[in-house]
Formats: structure tokens, sequence, C-alpha cells
């Protein structure tokens, strides 16, 4: 489609009576170039005329706008005489007939000016025929090279991978078995390519070869630890390892492996293939890749980078300050307090809590628990997990439907705009005083307040301007959000009230519980609710079929009235009535039993009546983050804690103590005492602990299996040991004094 300042090139024939003029303007914009036969066709309604049909031609090719003679005017030619003109690039020969000449001539003429190839006979009999003389005609065309065809390479992998997670029995993903590593050994074929062809030749009116362009042979992309084959049309890997793709070629990268954590013995790593971490990334380290990053065990408080995917066994534990960033995939079991950003999809296993955590594609948490809790989640285009926000005043923020880096640069560029727009209005202040003072003081107002003066006009121009820019720039960026036509949230159990959802423009505070519910961008703009949809292209494997179960209806807790919890009110009474029935026939049926054979008769199953399943576990209201204080002298050591011991323990989650305060009996500096509920094994090294702190509050933390906390019930002979140990100290101490006094 044309556009207003798009002009075609155009061109001007002008007389003085002797001499013929052409002037060829270019064109504008996208506009078309004038064609040599355009200017051709026109010169010849012009009768009486001779040209420079060479110089017509560079005329037009060099389009400078500017009139130049091209030839003269005058009456009749020459008796006989026979023009012949070939173009400068030989390509195109013209023949000018001054009146009725016999071919022969003709012939001998095209002769004498080398014309030997493509004479078109036929054009040179009809302009005898027609009559046309003292005008150009074409009459032979060169014959055009043909170009050859290049070579094409084929890859023997794939570039990208699809996603096959593999689901354990107890709804843990088994992110060892992705699929996702492509594995070569030394002389495996990689790539190969065909062999180019050759060009046909062309040639001139004159007879002159004219070259082809041969077919491009391309090289193939020969990377780290690579080699070509002895005819070149075969890519090899020289060593074992992982194939990856990476600024158009081929590399084979070796495995950097590290055996335990990443800690001072190791220290920082900047390593250009792929990383194994068999144990723990600590506090304050930094791990970089131009691989791939396999972590066996947590990430802490580090930064961890890497230009392809980061698959973490444990969890990332970020402490509000950890930092980690792949171009490719962030795969994690859970994130707590974390920074992450990846640019494609964050796919996680057990729960986000209280993280930042970014993609550009999509963030997928749908494994057991598969929660995501507090904190701000950005995705390009999907947010799908199954618990989204708390019970608790903790902010849940989820934006979809634009890319993070965009959001983060609306968001910076308002943050800047209010803070110079402020600065302004102070300028402008300071400028009015300074203004108003130099009125009153007239001739005797300081040269200093004159610089000053000058310096916040200034300033004021520059911002102003800056404002200007900023103001022109978020409309911009605004609409790279509104152009998009993707993103959803998907919640598959249920979303929280408090949750704040933004999808592209549009924002929604969730006031009440949704379950199975997709939140997706309606074509009028507004957020509108779907059926639940699950995570496309992730196909989640189990190990073995689920058996079938007899149906229960299941009563929640906090569903049950204070009565009926009590055991009072008409429905109390009814199941204890129920109860006491139930335990009076079970007494009769073994009075009245009776001797059975010693082989049993299958019956065939009848219906189930639905059961009632009564919850006597009080649900739990608050998950905390605690961590166990240590013992290093008589403590439990953390490898031998088991379920039901009693540990003491501090809570660091500080924003949920109000709201639990009364129902907890804490200590001085947050510390309590709480019981061993669950103990899961993180990796060799590592452990997660659940504590129980009260009625339906629990506690989290993870320990190193060599540490040793301290019991809240000490055992005889952990406090023979304490006791044992001070007796000894004391001593000690009284010794040094003495010493010390007496000398």
């Amino acid at each position: 489609m044309a556009r207003l300042y798009d002009v075609d090139a155009h061109f001007k024939l002008e007389t003085d009576g002797h001499n013929l003029y052409l002037t060829v303007h270019p064109p504008a914009g996208e506009g078309k170039w004038i064609g040599l036969d355009d200017v051709l066709e026109e010169i010849r309604d012009i009768p009486n005329i001779s040209i420079d049909l060479n110089l017509v031609s560079q005329i037009v090719n060099d389009s400078t706008g500017i009139p130049i003679k091209i030839g003269k005017m005058h009456q009749g030619s020459e008796e006989g005489k026979v023009l012949i003109e070939v173009t400068y690039d030989e390509l195109r020969a013209y023949l000018t007939l001054p009146g009725n000449v016999p071919l022969d001539i003709i012939e001998h003429t095209l002769r004498e000016r080398g014309v030997v190839v493509n004479i078109d006979e036929h054009a040179i009999i009809n302009a005898l025929q027609q009559q046309i003389y003292n005008t150009p005609i074409l009459i032979a065309q060169a014959t055009m090279p043909v170009p050859g065809e290049d070579s094409v390479v084929e890859f023997n992998f794939e570039k990208t991978k699809q996603i096959h997670l593999k689901e354990k029995e107890d709804g843990r993903v088994d992110f060892r078995e992705l699929g996702i590593v492509d594995v070569v050994h030394a002389g495996d074929v990689l790539a190969v390519k065909s062999r180019p062809n050759n060009g046909a030749a062309g040639l001139t009116v004159t007879g002159k070869e004219i070259p082809s362009r041969d077919g491009i042979d391309r090289n193939l992309p020969v990377g780290r630890n690579t080699e070509l084959s002895n005819d070149g049309l075969a890519l090899k890997a020289t060593i074992d390892g992982q194939v990856v793709w990476k600024n158009n070629r081929i590399h084979v990268e070796s495995v950097l492996e590290v055996k335990g954590d990443v800690d001072y013995s190791v220290g920082n790593i900047d390593f250009p293939g792929s990383i194994i971490i068999r144990g723990n990334v600590l506090d304050g380290f930094m791990v970089k890749s131009a691989g791939n990053i396999e972590v066996h065990g947590c990430i802490e408080k580090a930064y961890v980078s890497a230009d392809g995917n980061i698959l973490v066994d444990g969890g990332i534990i970020g402490k509000g300050d950890g930092n980690v960033r792949a171009k490719g995939n962030i795969w994690a079991n859970f994130i707590e307090h974390g920074i992450v950003d990846a640019g494609e999809d964050v796919i996680v296993n057990e729960s986000i809590r209280y993280s930042q955590v970014d993609a550009k594609k999509r963030i997928i948490v749908q494994g057991k628990i598969g929660a995501i809790l507090g904190g701000r989640i950005r995705a390009g285009e999907e947010v799908n997990a199954k618990i989204i926000g708390t019970l608790t005043e903790a902010k849940t923020e989820i934006e979809v439907g634009a890319l993070p880096l965009i959001r983060e640069e609306i968001y910076r560029l308002k943050q800047e705009l209010a803070d110079d727009e402020e600065r302004f209005h102070g300028i402008e202040q300071g400028i009015k005083f300074l203004l108003n003072l130099k009125q009153k003081l007239g001739d005797s107002f300081p040269e200093e307040k004159e610089r000053l003066l000058i310096q916040h006009i200034e300033a004021k121009n520059m911002l102003k301007e800056k404002i200007y820019t900023m103001s022109m720039s978020l409309p911009t960026l605004e609409s790279d959000i509104l152009q998009t036509r993707h993103g959803k949230v998907c919640v598959y159990k249920v979303v929280h009230p408090g949750t704040r959802i933004t999808i592209r423009n549009s924002t929604f505070v969730v006031k009440e519980e949704y379950p199975y519910v997709t939140f997706a961008s309606h074509s009028s703009g507004k957020i509108e609710t779907l059926p639940f949809e699950e995570p496309a292209g992730i196909t989640m494997v189990k190990d073995r079929s689920v058996k079938e179960k007899r149906p229960i209806a299941t009563i929640p807790f906090e569903s049950l009235s204070r009565d009926e919890i009590n055991g009072k009110g008409e429905g109390g009474k009814g199941r204890k009535k129920e109860k006491k029935r139930r335990r009076e026939e079970k007494g009769k049926e073994k009075k009245e039993e009776k001797p059975q054979p010693s082989f049993e008769v299958e019956e065939i199953a009848k219906p189930l009546p639905l059961e009632v399943e009564e919850v006597t576990k009080p649900p739990v209201i608050a998950l905390l983050k605690i961590r166990m204080i240590a013992d290093p002298i008589a403590g439990v050591l953390a490898s031998k804690i088991k379920v039901g011991d009693w540990v003491t323990c501090k809570i660091i989650d500080i924003t949920e103590i109000k709201h639990i305060r009364d129902q907890i009996r804490m200590k001085q500096g947050n510390l309590i005492e709480g019981k061993v509920e669950e103990v899961f094994d993180m990796d060799m090294s590592h452990s997660k602990v659940i504590v129980s702190l009260g009625q339906g509050i629990q506690g989290e933390t993870v320990v190193a299996n060599s540490s040793r906390i301290r019991s809240s019930r000490q055992t005889i002979p952990s406090l023979i040991v304490g006791i044992l140990m001070g007796v000894l100290t004391f001593i000690s101490l009284s010794w040094v004094l003495w010493w010390v006094f007496n000398w």
C-alpha cells in the first residue's frame, strides 16, 4: 500500500530547437524507478532526432534531476546511412533507419559494430515494412547468466526440545527425567551439507561472456569441540558431551562437575560449558555458565546465571536477595523469598512463596502442592497453579499478557516521571522566588543570584524536554501491551481473596474464592472467567495408574459450627447416639459369632453407602518460616531428628506473627518450642523439617544434617554431657583467674 511520501521517479524531455535535453528525477520513499524503455518510448515520438543511447542509459541510472543534452534536432538523415547503437553494458542494441534501406546494408552495419548475438530479424523487417524511420528500435538483447544452487545444511539433532515431566507416586516431579539434554559421543555426525552447483554463463550482444554466480558453498557451523570430515561435507563431535545450538553454531559442551557444595573450598564459578553441582550453592557465591546448570541440592542467597536452562532438584531459598537468572527454562522444587528471571518458562513443583518471579513465557506450579503464596509473579503468556493467594494479608500479585521487561520499564518510567515532575515544580518555585527578588532589588541583584537564576532556567528547560520524551514513550510501551493477544491465569484448586490479577492493562482484585477457573482477557478489554485449562506442552506421565477408592464425603473442619465440633446440638447428639448404637450392635455380633468354614466366598460388590469422614486433626491455618536453634555442645544431631521430637525454634517470618501471636506461646526473641511433625530428605546433606507450633500453626525450615539442634526436652545422656561441659568450663576459668591474680 503506497504512502503519502512514496513518489515514483519521473523524467522530462526539453528542446531549444537545436538540441534535446533529458532530466530524470529519482523516486522518494518506496517509489518506483524509471526504466530505459520508458524514456526511449517517449523519444521515438520526436521526429528528426539523433541521440547518444549510452548517455541516455547513464542518465536514467544516475537520476540526478539535472537537465543533460542527449542529442541534436535535424531535418532528416543522410541518405542510406544506418545508425546502430549499443548500450554501455552491451546488453542491448538499437537500430535507427534514415529511410528505406536494403536489408544487406543493415546486416553489414551490424557486423561492423560487432552485434552478432540474438539479433531480432523480425523486428528489423517489421521496421522496414512499417517505415519506422529516425527512431531507435531494439533489435538485439544479451543472454543473461543463470546462477547456481547453494548448498543445503541438515542437522541431526533437535534445536528445540519438548518438555516431558514424569510424576512420582508421592506427587513430586522427577526433574532428572526431562529428556532435554542431547548427549553425543566422539565421532557422532552432528550435521551434513550438499555440494553447490555451478551457474551458466551469459553472452552480450557483441559475443562477450557474462560470468555467472556459482552456488554458494555454505560452511558447516563449526563450534567448540567439533571438526569437519575429510570431504568437508559432515560435522562431527570430537568429545563426549552435550550438543548445543548457540549463536548459529554447533558446540559440544564439556560439563563441569562439582562434587559437593559451592563454598569457600570451590569459590565463584564462571564456566563456558554446562555445570553439575552435586550439593548446594551457599550464600554469597556466584555461579555463571554459558550452557546449562544442574543443582542437586538448593540454591541459597547466591547469584546463579545461565545462558541455557537451570535445573534445581531441591529449591531456591533466596532470603530476599538471592538471584537466579536463565535465558532458557528454570525448573525447581520450590522457590522461597527469591528473585527468579527466565527467558522462557519457570516450572515449579511444590510452591512459590513470597518471591519475585519473572518469565518471558509461562510460570507453571503443578506439583503435589502447586501453590503460589504471596509475592509478585509476572509472565508474558500464562501463570498456571493449583492454589494462588493466602488466607492472611500477604499480597499476591499476578501479571500476564506482557513481557516483564516492558512492565518493568513502564514502572521505572512512571517513577522517574513523577520524581522529575516534582523536581520541575520545585525549580519553578525557585525561579519565581529569584525573579521576584530581582524585581525588588533591581540593579543591586547579586551576581551569584543571577548565575543561580540562569542555572535554574537551564535545568527547567532540560527537565521539560526529558519529561516530554518520557511522556511520549509511555503510550508507546502501553500500546505494545494492548497489542498482545495472549495472557491467562489458570487455577486448578482455588484462588484466595485479596489476590491481584493483571492481564494486559486490566486489573482484577479477587473478592471471593474461585475454584477450577481461568482468568483471561475478553475482547472488550475486561477480565473474564473461564473453566480451568491445563498447561499446554507439558505431559505429566505417572509411573502407574491410580487405583479407584471408595467414595468418601469429607466435611472440612472449618465448615462445622462450634456446637457440632463439641458434639452439641442436634447434629452432634445424633452422631453420639449413632456411635453408641453401632458399638452395641458390634458387641451383639461378637456374642453371636459362630465358627466359619476355612474357605472364603467372594461376594459380588454392592453399591457402597456414602460415608462421612470426620476431620479430627485441625487444618493448618498458618505456615511460618522458622530457624531451628543450634546447640553445638549437647544438641541433637539433625540427621537423628525424628517425628515427635521437641525442638527450640526462632520465628523469622515476622509478617505473620501479628496474626497468630495470641494462638502460640512465644518466648523472648520470637523463640518457641515445637513438636516435629514431618521430616523430608532434600538431598544427601539437607532435610526439610516441619514443626507444629500450636493449634493449626506450623513452621518450616531446611537444616544441614551435620548440624546440632537444641532439644526442648533433653534426654538424660545429653543433660549429663551438658553438665560435665559446664563444670569443666567453670574449672578452667577459675584456674585462669587464679593464675592471673597471683602473677
